[in-house]
């Protein structure tokens, strides 16, 4: 009896893993009717367009001209410190 449970158990997960991969990517939610999906696509229409970059940072981008002036900034107000 327990191999019987076993074998369909295991039937059971192999199917929902090849019904997974087959249905990738089209996924449907069963809370929301089309409806509603495509009011939140037209609400989006009027988002300002974002042009697209090689870098994720939201930093501004420092130059090597710029990291050596703070260095020697910061290297002057520690001599003025110290005196």
């Amino acid at each position: 009896m327990k191999r019987v449970v076993g074998t369909l158990f295991c039937l059971v997960a192999i199917a929902v893993m090849v019904f997974a991969v087959l249905n990738y990517g089209n996924y449907r939610s069963m809370c929301f009717d089309a409806s509603e999906s495509a009011e939140m696509v037209e609400e989006t229409e009027d988002l300002p367009c974002v042009e697209a970059c090689d870098s994720l940072a939201v930093e501004p981008v420092v130059t090597p001209e710029e990291v050596v002036e703070v260095v020697e900034e910061q290297k002057m107000e520690s001599l003025d410190t110290e005196n």
